[in-house]
């Protein structure tokens, strides 16, 4: 469990809102850009690096606990999220780089059509209900939707998860004035299109305990812009990146990428 003193600051929402302006704010066409919804159907080439790392915070630890609480019923019960900060120290360099998944089915696209889709069964959305308590006895329960991305691999046990399922209760060392603070509905993404091992520059030996997660990815679905939050190593397990600001990479004429160096990383 990641557990973050309750005097550390909660890290507002509104925070996640001003990521997605981020995002959006570097989808601009210049002369010689596209923007990268027209170049690549809303999959943005996304770079996650130590520079851009924020201190975690109480909400942090309750969103990452969150996903832990679920994976351990629904896909492994030893499974444990951990954070990079317990894994790399403050001076290591690291960098991650990420295919953000399709949100939303665009209905011009041949992609998405349903000739294109054939007689391949879709993955529905599930919603899982956990019931949340605090230290002091505070009760809250928390809506959970899980969706497949509109195109890409969603694991196999989000087929077979039963709907509108009620999990056991999540128990926290937090007080009722902390989790009224945290929103208790969440829609995530989860696909398996992820690489293996994309902290492979913090690897210690050749080790991968964890190599059956097969490049697991959680996004956190919001307003349709999708902000990466547990990625899945095959030497670490899952890996809770919710506190890391993105870096969005552009694409140009000649179809290389740039990333951004000049990211506001300021909490």
């Amino acid at each position: 469990m990641i557990f973050i003193e309750p005097t550390s600051r909660l890290r507002d929402f509104s925070e996640i809102r001003s990521l997605r302006t981020a995002y959006r704010s570097r989808l601009t066409v210049e002369q010689d850009q596209l923007t990268l919804s027209h170049a690549a159907k809303d999959v943005h080439e996304i770079e996650l690096n130590n520079n851009g790392a924020l201190t975690l915070t109480s909400s942090d630890s309750l969103l990452a606990n969150l996903i832990e609480h679920l994976l351990r019923h629904i896909d492994h019960a030893e499974a444990k999220v951990t954070a990079i900060s317990q894994i790399a120290d403050d001076k290591s360099q690291w960098q991650i780089f990420l295919q953000t998944p399709p949100l939303r089915p665009q209905a011009s696209s041949e992609a998405y059509s349903l000739e294109a889709l054939g007689s391949k069964k879709k993955t529905p959305s599930k919603l899982l209900r956990v019931p949340v308590y605090g230290q002091d006895g505070s009760y809250f329960e928390w809506l959970t939707q899980l969706r497949p991305p509109a195109s890409g691999t969603p694991p196999k046990w989000l087929q077979q998860l039963p709907n509108n399922f009620v999990l056991s209760a999540l128990r926290t060392p937090y007080t009722e004035e902390i989790l009224q603070a945290i929103p208790t509905s969440w829609r995530f993404v989860v696909d398996q299109d992820g690489e293996p091992d994309p902290l492979r520059e913090l690897h210690r030996d050749n080790q991968a305990p964890w190599q059956g997660l097969n490049g697991l990815q959680w996004w956190l679905d919001s307003d349709h812009q999708g902000l990466p939050i547990v990625i899945a190593d095959s030497q670490f397990g899952y890996v809770y990146v919710g506190n890391i600001i993105p870096q969005l990479a552009t694409v140009t004429k000649n179809d290389s990428i740039e990333f951004s160096s000049n990211t506001d990383t300021s909490a």
